[in-house]
Parts: structure tokens; sequence; C-alpha cells
């Protein structure tokens, strides 16, 4: 299934090539005829290596992340990224099968290049070696990388059916505002520098605030969700806990060195819970009621 752009594109090739097999003697009229149809082969098969490369490399590192067990903190680590790539490939699957963005939020999809690109920022090791690189690093990289080919999509390759009356929570106004936040009001512990805390904290907002784009167009389109929307926000909610829990259960020593950093941390991902707490119960009960058919998926949100 292809975008009416792209069969625009064919089509007129069509007209080119039977008009161009037309002009030539007949004899070597075969010849042009296969000449067209090795072209258009010869695209297909670049356009579908162009749209499963990114998904393959995807599958291979996933396969790596979940046979780095380690303790159960890195275990669950791993977990966490593996449910924001699964939300992701079910976004990338909605648009490869119906060539639409549809009901996708560009202005989400913008804040969390931007999450995704700061956190492998951030685990940059001081030494630059690949070897001291964190888990978290080297995995970080697969839900950049598939945000970005979905950023190409909504503003690109698909463009005609994103719907941008829909999406009215524009990432020009959150991220300065969330690096405004960052500067009057944040967590500082000890081990890091003000600088660190302030890009730190600047990712911690924005983060919070990635999914309310994609939470406000689906209000805004009458609650009516595809499901791989549903479930792209109820997997990032899943990861969200995880993260709660990772704060909550294995920094005991901040918890008491930095008591004020570590609560106000953990009330800022407590918020995040909140705000996409209404979605989930609506999403849950949804699902208890079997009322997932045909990829589409009713909430009242």
């Amino acid at each position: 299934m292809m975008s009416p752009s792209t069969n625009a594109v064919f089509f007129a090739d069509d007209d080119k090539y039977s008009k161009l097999s037309k002009s030539v003697p007949a004899p070597l009229q075969k010849y042009s005829e296969a000449f067209g149809l090795s072209q258009h082969l010869v695209e297909k098969v670049v356009t579908s290596v162009s749209q499963n490369f990114v998904f393959a490399v995807t599958c291979f590192m996933m396969f790596c992340a979940t046979i780095y067990f380690g303790d159960m903190e890195h275990l669950l680590n791993a977990a966490s990224i593996i449910l924001e790539i699964l939300g992701l490939l079910l976004l990338r699957r909605k648009i490869q099968v119906r060539a639409s963005v549809k009901g996708i939020s560009g202005m989400t999809m913008v804040m969390y290049a931007i999450v995704y690109a700061v956190r492998l920022y951030l685990q940059i090791p001081d030494s630059y070696a690949l070897k001291d690189l964190s888990m978290d690093g080297m995995f970080t990289i697969i839900p950049f990388f598939l945000v970005c080919d979905i950023l190409q999509s909504v503003f690109v390759r698909f463009r005609s059916s994103y719907e941008a009356e829909l999406d009215v929570l524009h990432a020009k106004y959150l991220v300065p505002s969330c690096i405004l936040a960052a500067f009057i009001l944040r967590p500082q512990f000890r081990v890091w520098s003000t600088s660190y805390s302030l890009v730190w904290s600047s990712c911690l907002y924005m983060d919070v605030l990635a999914l309310m784009p994609q939470v406000m167009m689906m209000y805004r389109s009458g609650g009516k969700i595809e499901a791989p929307i549903a479930h792209f926000v109820a997997a990032t909610f899943l990861s969200r806990m995880e993260d709660l829990w990772d704060t909550v259960a294995y920094h005991y020593a901040s918890r008491h060195s930095d008591k004020f950093s570590f609560w106000m941390v953990v009330c800022v991902q407590g918020i995040h819970l909140l705000l996409v707490a209404d979605f989930m119960y609506y999403y849950l009960k949804a699902r208890a009621a079997g009322k997932v058919a045909d990829l589409h998926l009713t909430i009242d949100v």
C-alpha cells in the first residue's frame, strides 16, 4: 500500500514507459518493456530495504539486550528499554502497513527525539571508550533511531496524512518551558555538576511532557484510537513505571544523602504516570472488554 503521491509517480512512469515502448521499433519493444519492468523492480527493492533495515537492526539489538541480564536492576532496565522499543515498533509497523501517520502526534515524536538524544549525550563516558559505555547508553540508540524514522514518515514521507490541526501542543513551546523549569527548580545531587544537573533535569521534564501531545491529539480526535497508537502509549507508561521503581528501589544512598533531590525526582516521575493514568484506565477497561478489533480501539479519553 503506497501513498497517493507515490502512486502518482509510478503512474507517471508507466505512461512514460508506455510512450517509449510505442516510439521504438517493434523488434526492440520487448527490451523496452523489460527495461521498464526492471526499473519498477529496482525501485520496489530499494524501498523495501530502506523500510526494513531499521527494523532488522532493532530486532538484532533487542536480542543482544535480552541476553545481557546481569543483576535484577540491569534486567529491569533492559525490560524498560525493550518496552519503549516495542511501542515504537508498533507505531512504525502501523505506518508501514497503512502508509499513513493518521493519529500519530509529530510533536510527541519530536519531544522523544530530543529526550533520547540528550540521554545518549549524558551516557557518554568520560574516557569516550566504547567499553566504558553503559547498557543504557548502548541500547538507547535503538529508540532514538526508531523515533527519527517515524519523524521522517510524519513530516516527509506521509506528511499528507498527518493531522496537524489536531496536534496542538507544539514542541517549540514545551521544550523551552522544560529548560526554563530546570533553571528555576531541579534536583542537584552531590556527585553532579551544575551543568549536568541542568541538562539531566531538562531531559526529565521533557520526558514527562512528551506524551501529552499524543494524549491531547487522542482527546481532540473524539477518543477513537487505532490500537497500535494505544499500545505505544501503554508500553511507554509501563516503561516509565519501571523508571520510578528503579529510582525508589535501587538508589538507597541518594535517599539519605540528597533527600530533597531524591524525593523531587520521585514526585516528578509520579506526576508523569498520573498524567497518563486516565488513559490507562480506559485502555485496560477496553482490553478487559475485548474491544480491540481490526487494529482499532475506541476509548473515552
